[in-house]
């Protein structure tokens, strides 16, 4: 499993665990540009994320209050009226996934239409409690191409003006493969 908790201004950060994963879990700081990414435990992976067209903002203090997440759903990655662009390389390919995305920025209305691999839309009306199609959405069966990518993008939501993405969570479908993560918030056993 993967966590991306994106980060700007003075943010150090998310650890523990989200929708999925565990208390002790490592989760990567991304603010720009590619980066590679390390596994929930610290250790390397052969996945990069990357991202084009979007702009990013930390909120410290405004906005509808965080108090469980605060530092993963204070900084997010975000556009005024557009789209911008996630690309994730380095999977193995043709597998499948499960993504959660968490998506709300600092004001009411600012959630995010995903397209592309992944779909759904956040209303963004609020950044804590973790509210399934309010702040966060939920993705399975998710599959790499032949090259091992998985592309989504990220759009403002009809009668919104802006799109924000606070960080994202990736797990293998094959829980074979994983250690045992457990599920909540989002009715999955």
């Amino acid at each position: 499993m993967i966590n991306v908790g994106v980060v700007s201004g003075a943010n150090p950060g998310y650890p523990g665990a989200g929708i999925l994963g565990q208390a002790d879990d490592k989760w990567n700081n991304y603010n720009s540009g590619t980066a590679p990414l390390l596994d929930y435990s610290g250790n390397p992976t052969t996945v990069t994320m990357g991202s084009s067209g979007a702009g990013s903002w930390d909120d410290t203090t405004g906005g509808s209050p965080v108090t469980n997440y605060f530092n993963l759903m204070r900084s997010y990655l975000n556009v005024n009226s557009g789209t911008f662009t996630i690309t994730l390389s380095g999977w193995d390919t043709n597998a499948a996934y499960e993504f959660v995305t968490y998506d709300a920025g600092d004001q009411p209305a600012q959630g995010a239409t995903l397209g592309g691999a992944l779909s759904g839309t956040t209303t963004g009306n609020f950044r804590d409690p973790l509210s399934l199609g309010d702040n966060y959405l939920v993705n399975t069966n998710i599959i790499s191409d032949d090259s091992g990518r998985i592309v989504f993008t990220v759009s403002t939501p009809s009668g919104q003006t802006w799109a924000a993405l606070n960080g994202l969570q990736v797990a293998r479908e094959d829980i074979s493969t994983l250690r045992p993560i457990p599920r909540w918030n989002h009715g999955m056993v």
